[in-house]
């Protein structure tokens, strides 16, 4: 798959979802997800995350076509309970790092996440 068009036509294919279905699930029209899959429009930030948490699609992968296709499922189980130990431990820093880390672009957290690699 060479485009991001390409790829989400890919997605609703294997979910077989029509248009119409697909659109749906994301919040979007039937003529947005044309549009999405014949390349006439370019995809929002938005769409991408709605697309990624609805079909459990890694964003690597449906932006550039790198990594997988779809996010494992024991990486869920081992995320959620990370969170459900920070959430209930009684570090304010930590849970105060997650929520900066939340809101900052994808460009910030590879740039993060390699500074994190540097220190292992």
């Amino acid at each position: 798959m060479n485009t991001i068009s390409e790829r989400i036509m890919q997605i609703s294919s294997e979910q077989k979802l029509s248009q119409k279905d697909f659109g749906e699930i994301i919040g979007l029209s039937r003529s947005m997800i044309s549009c999405y899959e014949k390349g006439l429009r370019e995809i929002t930030e938005r769409s991408m995350d709605d697309i990624c948490r609805e079909f459990s699609i890694n964003r690597e992968w449906l932006l550039a076509g790198e990594n997988e296709m779809y996010i494992s499922r024991e990486e869920d189980t081992v995320l959620i309970n990370i969170f459900d130990e920070i959430l209930h431990s009684d570090n304010k820093k930590l849970k105060e790092l997650i929520m900066k880390i939340s809101i900052l672009e994808d460009k910030q957290v590879n740039l993060l996440n390699q500074l994190v690699n540097e220190f292992k």
